[in-house]
């Protein structure tokens, strides 16, 4: 986020989720990031925690950029709804990110361990926002394209058929 801010001085990150609690030792994930934070960068930061599902719309719809670093994650259903809100969105290159993600085709991929890789993809898109809004088109694409329901449907009765 320093990397960010300093050229964004503007620019602002909210975090919205679930909290996560350390099984070992029960400590709140954003307790965590609370004193990880820099207190030059503080300000930019907004760790808003779990918001209702009617209020994500809103959200998506707000945002410039969608980032997505998780180091492991299932096929984020999270993911799906920005890209097809045509949002750019940078995605973790581990996990389901490959799938859904191309690279420079319809969004970005991140290295979720490197921060600077992370910083450098959403300053991409900062600094582009023509680039940034065609990311967003061929997101909702490909969201269209991956989950047509005739598509799904014959998969699913092919696969059912090679079961049986």
């Amino acid at each position: 986020m320093p990397k960010i801010v300093n050229s964004f001085p503007n620019v602002s990150l909210d975090i919205i989720g679930r909290d996560w609690k350390d099984p070992e030792t029960g400590v709140l994930f954003s307790s965590v990031l609370d004193k990880l934070i820099d207190s030059k960068i503080k300000k930019y930061i907004n760790i808003i925690g779990v918001v209702p599902h009617y209020e994500i719309p809103s959200r998506l719809e707000s945002a410039h950029v969608c980032v997505y670093p998780s180091h492991m994650e299932a096929q984020g259903i999270v993911v799906v709804e920005a890209m097809s809100m045509e949002k750019a969105v940078v995605f973790s290159q581990t996990g389901p990110g490959k799938e859904m993600i191309k690279h420079e085709k319809n969004g970005l991929l991140c290295d979720p361990y490197d921060p600077d890789d992370i910083a450098n993809q959403i300053i991409k898109l900062l600094k582009d926002k023509d680039l940034a809004i065609e990311y967003g088109k061929k997101a909702r694409q490909s969201v269209l394209e991956l989950f047509d329901m005739d598509d799904i449907t014959m998969k699913n009765i092919e696969f059912y058929k090679s079961v049986l």
